[in-house]
Order: C-alpha cells, then structure tokens, then sequence
C-alpha cells in the first residue's frame, strides 16, 4: 500500500489535479493487476489494488471531486 499511495503521490506532485489525473489512479491501478495476472499472483492481489486504488480516491481527491461538481 506504501508504494502504491507514494506512487501515485509522487504523480501528483507533477502538477494540479485533473479528471485525467484522477482517471490515471485506475489506470495505474489496472496496469498493476494485469501484472499480478501475468505473474500468476492470487486474486487477493488484485483486490488489494481495487482497495488501495478506491481508498487513495476517498482520502485524497474526494474534495476535488466535489468541488468540480461530483462525478
């Protein structure tokens, strides 16, 4: 999860955020799970990345989300 948050944080820091930026948290997060697939991971691996991916949207960008009017 450390890694995962730091990385997303460290993509954030490149710049304001945006919906592109937003939409690239699930993006990196699907990225991720297609490597668990092709590493034979256990889907366990895969949920957490759901979870950490929802999780960092909810602690970090739920303001921004809402002043931009909401999904």
């Amino acid at each position: 999860r450390r890694a995962f948050n730091a990385s997303l944080d460290a993509m954030f820091a490149e710049g304001p955020c945006s919906w592109g930026r937003v939409v690239m948290v699930y993006v990196f997060a699907s990225r991720l799970a297609k490597y668990c697939q092709k590493q034979n991971r256990d889907s366990s691996c895969i949920e957490n990345l759901v979870n950490y991916s929802g999780d960092y949207v909810a602690n970090n960008l739920t303001m921004w989300i809402k002043e931009q009017g909401g999904w």
